[in-house]
């Protein structure tokens, strides 16, 4: 396959582990790079429909609206292990979420990656898993609801009366 180039955007937490820094080492430096700056939102999303991987190295967390960004934008994502991540791999599936477990198992990941396009059913697919997960849709689904239990307690009301 073809070699996958890696941006590296943002600031590293001061927090973080050694694992990124030991996953990153696996790369070869020629097809990183690394933005050290504040994005706009347009240029992060030129970015993310730009690259062919959004790489989100977090080592500890509960939830991803990155992640979410990155589909929303037709862009794939390659986390770790945290539940967020498998998840998301478990709703969206491949080709859109990727996981690793170890940092020597990146460059097998990015292989297949770089050998992996999303076909227009994959396009289609996700585009109605984001509709469906979408805030009018959501809020439609509410409001249906919340009409037919206050039609059910009119009928309860009535009957007991």
């Amino acid at each position: 396959g073809r070699p996958v180039r890696i941006v590296v955007a943002g600031k590293k937490d001061a927090e973080c582990g050694g694992e990124v820094e030991e996953a990153l080492a696996q790369i070869e430096s020629n097809r990183l790079i690394h933005l050290d700056e504040q994005l706009s939102d347009s240029m992060l999303d030129e970015l993310i429909r730009a690259v062919d991987v959004v790489f989100l190295s977090y080592e500890r967390g509960w939830s991803s609206g990155f992640a979410m960004l990155v589909l929303s934008n037709r862009g794939r994502v390659l986390g770790s292990r945290l539940p967020v991540f498998t998840d998301l791999r478990e709703t969206f599936g491949a080709p859109w979420v990727y996981q690793y477990a170890t940092p020597s198992e990146l460059q097998s990941i990015l292989n297949t990656i770089a050998e992996t396009r999303p076909t227009t059913a994959d396009e289609m697919r996700l585009a109605k898993m984001l509709n469906d997960m979408s805030f009018a849709v959501g809020a439609q689904t509410l409001k249906t609801f919340y009409e037919e239990l206050t039609q059910r307690l009119k009928c309860c009301i009535t009957y007991y009366q």
